[in-house]
């Protein structure tokens, strides 16, 4: 996680000398924000590893270079959400800010994953020939998916990181994040 000064935080900031780094020499931090909140709880910085999380780049931009010429001559319009179906995922307000749209000029919206909105999300969205839902899959198995797809979307309520913008960065698609997703701080440059 990141600092966000809570209680709890800065609790953990002010005896961390006598709990955190006594019994721990190294943290693994993914990204800038991680970072900083090792420094507050005294880590040097020889001791912070960073980025800890990080996608298949060879799988990934395998994806890309198989599928660019494919995707220059009829691109893909649709968007793709893969994450845990949860309330923190914001999968619930995209299917409606989805929904909301009278006419999505020919856009569909693919959700890949397993949670415990799932049956709600299918049973809601059922009547509609706009979304589809593929259940969880594996990494090597995203290449159909990927070819498929134009956008990637991550519309989190809070996202500490989010390994999956890594992924779909680096295969190429252009990304859709909410604010809360820290990745976005690595991957994602606004009007690029």
């Amino acid at each position: 996680t990141f600092f966000k000064g809570s209680l709890r935080q800065v609790f953990a900031v002010i005896t961390s000398k006598f709990y955190i780094r006594r019994h721990f020499e190294v943290i693994f931090v993914p990204g800038l924000k991680q970072y900083e909140y090792a420094r507050l709880l005294g880590f040097e910085r020889k001791n912070i590893i960073a980025p800890y999380y990080s996608a298949d780049l060879n799988l990934f931009n395998s994806f890309y270079k198989e599928f660019i010429d494919v995707k220059s001559i009829k691109y893909p319009r649709n968007l793709l959400f893969v994450g845990r179906l949860e309330e923190i995922k914001g999968v619930r307000q995209l299917i409606r800010s989805f929904n909301s749209i009278d006419n999505t000029n020919g856009w569909k919206l693919t959700i890949v994953g397993r949670g415990s909105l799932k049956n709600e999300l299918v049973t809601t969205s059922s009547f509609n020939n706009r979304i589809k839902f593929v259940d969880f899959q594996n990494q090597d198995n995203f290449g159909n998916v990927i070819l498929n797809c134009g956008f990637f979307v991550l519309p989190s309520i809070s996202e500490p990181w989010g390994v999956v913008v890594h992924e779909f960065a680096a295969s190429g698609l252009p990304l859709l994040l909410s604010n809360q997703v820290e990745a976005g701080s690595a991957f994602l440059r606004t009007g690029y």
